[in-house]
């Protein structure tokens, strides 16, 4: 069972899923692919995993880096997830470097997703 729960953030507000465990999506309300991994059915439960998301978010949004990431569930490719475990080994490197880093990985993904390999 998915189940989903909601988050209002400066940026408007940010709809997750999860697990009983893991972190499994977040959308911005009314972004392009709002919930396109959402099983049809799925239920709205308050969860530990999103108590601790929500703090991440609050650290964040506050400014400040969180020294923690909420337990992820990540069903990807394995380009995204190689690019997704170099972005958690960088995160004691320099706030410079990891966002330089960030934004190449970002261009990188990018780039190939538009890419049809055969």
């Amino acid at each position: 069972m998915i189940y989903t729960s909601h988050y209002d953030s400066p940026l408007g507000g940010i709809t997750l899923a999860a697990d009983r465990f893991r972190l499994t999506g977040l959308w911005f309300d009314g972004q392009k692919y709002f919930g396109d991994t959402l099983p049809e059915n799925f239920e709205k439960k308050n969860l530990p995993v999103f108590e601790e998301t929500f703090r991440w978010l609050d650290i964040y949004f506050s400014g400040k880096a969180p020294d923690f990431t909420p337990p992820l569930f990540m069903e990807t490719t394995p380009f995204r997830k190689s690019v997704w475990e170099i972005m958690e080994k960088s995160r004691k490197k320099s706030p410079f470097k990891r966002a330089l880093q960030e934004c190449l990985l970002r261009q990188l993904v990018a780039r190939l997703d538009t890419i049809q390999f055969p």
